[in-house]
């Protein structure tokens, strides 16, 4: 993941009222999927395999301006600037040995999410997502609400970190952070 440099009020508070993950993660452009560590894939093998990956990366700009609404439900502040780096970034993590863990079934659109808006009850978990009932009402006052706030961020991409979660997606962890040389 890569946790842009955003310092904002209106965001923490929009993310407070429709955000299911506030409290577990800050604001993020996920790179990777969720991965089940195993004997196969552990947590030193996918620590190397990124660190492979990312050694030669630069730094570059991004730019967080507009929404969109995944296929599950979510909010997403849009990547307008930096999209094709991100989307690169996110191939190449999936190379080799990896790439039976890209999920083809799931459109890689690269934002921040900022609110989920399935039903209320909706059978719905972040490890094998599907498709639930949208909260129309809910989705419309929050569509209301975001567009007051005018949220738009700059900011550098320039570095990941490899996180953690708990099996039911209650906390998590920073078990490796890997900046970008200039």
């Amino acid at each position: 993941m890569h946790f842009p440099k955003i310092n904002d009020k209106k965001m923490r508070r929009f993310r407070a009222e429709f955000d299911p993950l506030k409290k577990i993660i800050d604001p993020h452009i996920t790179l990777l999927f969720p991965i089940k560590c195993s004997k196969e894939i552990t947590k030193a093998k996918l620590v190397r395999h990124i660190e492979k990956i990312l050694v030669k990366q630069k730094p570059f700009q991004i730019k967080l301006e507009g929404l969109f609404k995944t296929w599950d439900h979510w909010m997403f502040l849009r990547v307008n600037r930096g999209k094709k780096e991100i989307i690169r970034l996110h191939d190449k993590l999936y190379f080799g040995n990896f790439r039976k863990y890209l999920r083809e079934d799931i459109p890689y659109i690269p934002g921040v999410g900022i609110g989920f808006f399935g039903a209320k009850n909706a059978d719905y978990h972040l490890r094998n997502p599907k498709l639930v009932t949208l909260d129309k009402s809910r989705y419309l006052f929050a569509l209301r609400k975001v567009k007051d706030i005018d949220l738009k961020y700059s900011s550098k991409f320039d570095g990941c970190s490899l996180i953690q979660l708990d099996n039911q997606f209650k906390s998590s962890k920073i078990v490796k952070e890997f900046p970008f040389s200039d």
